[in-house]
């Protein structure tokens, strides 16, 4: 019988996982597959989860496809392979499509369903206590149930729903030049959880090559001369 696990990772802590491969910084077949692995949260490889968390706008997602499209599957219909280098290129592609604003399609059977959490507080005097009310307004109460037709559309749909989490992350495109290219072009975190000002570049190397100056043009700065005096 499945196994349902609440999913413990942060939707930051969800994006980190799947920005270096975004990127396209190397990553091996077997290490993007135990990203997305991870990104989905999933303990143990037998396990049918359930994808919930506050922090992701509360949704819940059957698992089940995208793990069967990530290490295949075997049963009496038959055999599904599991998902192709090229496969996770496409994937790879859509996602940043997604980070350019624009439209991808997607498959998916979405419902609206009452959560099942505990409603706090109670009735005071015929009306309802500080308390329960704000339990009864906050977010939480509806949950965002969907089942995607494959690995594909389960990762683009979570990620675009981590994307519009509430405090979750801002995501940036780094603007650093590169030989060969006009900008760096790697996203990362430019606004998190933590206190403090929003990160410009997406690594120091990035940030020393913004503002150093091109070999061609002049410096800039006091120049000093030793004048010989005649005899």
């Amino acid at each position: 019988m499945a196994n349902n696990v609440t999913a413990q990772l942060t939707a930051l802590k969800r994006l980190e996982l799947l920005l270096p491969w975004l990127n396209g910084d190397g990553r091996s077949y077997e290490d993007t597959r135990e990203r997305l692995w991870e990104f989905l949260g999933p303990p143990t490889p037998g396990n049918t989860t359930k994808w919930e968390t506050s922090d992701s706008g509360f949704t819940r997602a059957s698992l089940e496809p995208a793990i069967r499209g990530l290490y295949g599957h075997e049963d009496a219909t038959g055999a599904t392979p599991p998902v192709s280098p090229a496969e996770l290129e496409r994937l790879r592609v859509d996602l940043r499509r997604v980070l350019d604003g624009e439209a991808v399609g997607l498959q998916l059977s979405l419902s609206v369903r009452p959560s099942d959490r505990p409603r706090h507080g109670a009735w005071r005097n015929g009306k309802l206590s500080p308390a329960a009310r704000k339990a009864t307004l906050g977010a939480g109460h509806y949950v965002v149930h969907f089942e995607a037709t494959g690995l594909h559309d389960t990762v683009l749909y979570l990620f675009m729903r981590l994307l519009t989490a509430p405090g979750a992350a801002t995501l940036a495109r780094c603007p650093a030049p590169l030989p060969g290219k006009r900008h760096c072009e790697h996203w990362f975190v430019a606004i998190g959880p933590r206190r403090g000002r929003p990160a410009r570049f997406c690594s120091d190397a990035c940030r020393m090559r913004f503002f150093r100056k091109p070999e061609s043009e002049p410096k800039t700065g006091t120049v000093r001369r030793r004048v010989r005096r005649g005899g």
